[in-house]
């Protein structure tokens, strides 16, 4: 576990903790350490998809032609050769410019993409290394877990822990409360055994402990 990001424990451990701190500890940690990191902000605080609002930033031409004033100079009525020739050089270096700006922003935008899909899994990492053991073992046993702990969907894991944590999931999950009362069934099942036979030991014994006193006296 790292120090500076808050733990979290099942609801049966303990009862008060407080899932919006943790959130806020994990979110400082992001901040502070990975790389992009504001793009998982409002994955991590809201349980927004981090994808969609990457996609809104991809960079056009368009865009940035009227971001950065450079849209082509229209041709004025009467206009001279020369003065043609002037607009048409002068429309060629905005549409360099505009290129040389575009490549820019699209290399930018493809380092957030690729980093977006490296640090979703450091965070599915980071977050269940603050689990205990237990609330690991209770994230587990949700329904979905096989599918997302695959695709590392971090948004799921922590709307499921907010939950968990909150012992919400004690009634709603009925295919974890089916597993606990099995493992709990056999787990009594097999002291039963133990303690049947461990008093059939120790009836064996006495009884060979009583013959061989009864032979020895004769």
């Amino acid at each position: 576990m790292l120090p500076n990001i808050d733990a979290l424990s099942s609801n049966s451990e303990n009862k008060s903790q407080d899932f919006s701190k943790f959130q806020k500890s994990i979110h400082h940690h992001v901040l502070t350490t990975f790389k992009n990191s504001k793009d998982l902000s409002k994955a991590i605080l809201e349980f927004k998809d981090p994808y969609s609002d990457l996609k809104s930033d991809r960079p056009s031409l368009t865009t940035i032609r009227k971001e950065n004033n450079l849209e082509p100079v229209p041709p004025t009525s009467g206009e001279t050769e020369e003065e043609k020739f002037i607009r048409e050089a002068e429309n060629a270096d905005r549409n360099e410019m505009t290129k040389m700006l575009f490549n820019n922003e699209l290399k930018i935008f493809t380092e957030r993409e690729r980093d977006l899909t490296q640090n979703l899994t450091i965070l599915w990492a980071t977050v269940m290394g603050q689990c205990s053991p237990a609330l690991q073992e209770e994230i587990s046993g949700e329904p979905d877990y096989a599918t997302k702990s695959t695709n590392f969907d971090s948004i799921w894991l922590l709307q499921t822990l907010q939950k968990v944590t909150a012992g919400v999931n004690k009634t709603t999950n009925r295919y974890f409360s089916a597993y606990k009362a099995v493992k709990t069934f056999y787990l009594t099942q097999a002291s039963t055994n133990i303690l049947r036979d461990l008093k059939q030991q120790e009836s064996s014994y006495s009884f060979l402990t009583q013959t061989l006193s009864i032979q020895t006296s004769y």
